[in-house]
């Protein structure tokens, strides 16, 4: 007896992207370059660096930006600008 492949729901076709969705992804690629996009979302959030004084002490307000291949945090203030990549494995 053969068995009928089961129906499986149709998908929705893909939106178009957005006005916002295209400038986000802008700027992560101006940022993290073209491997780091596109953006799936972004966030306001705090970076807490360790002591020492070195590159990363204290705080750091900026934006998460969550792509398909890697976490990235940008931060400027007052010319101090931080850049973090964390590619996914």
């Amino acid at each position: 007896a053969s068995r009928a492949a089961p129906l499986l729901p149709r998908m929705p076709p893909p939106r178009p992207a957005t006005t916002a969705q295209l400038y986000r992804d802008e700027i992560v690629k101006g940022l993290f370059g073209a491997s780091a996009s596109p953006c799936l979302s972004d966030h306001s959030c705090t970076l807490r660096g360790g002591g020492g004084g070195g590159y990363l002490s204290g705080l750091a307000r900026g934006r998460l930006y969550v792509t398909a291949h890697a976490v990235c945090f940008y931060s400027n203030l007052f010319g101090m600008e931080r850049k973090l990549r964390a590619d996914w494995g």
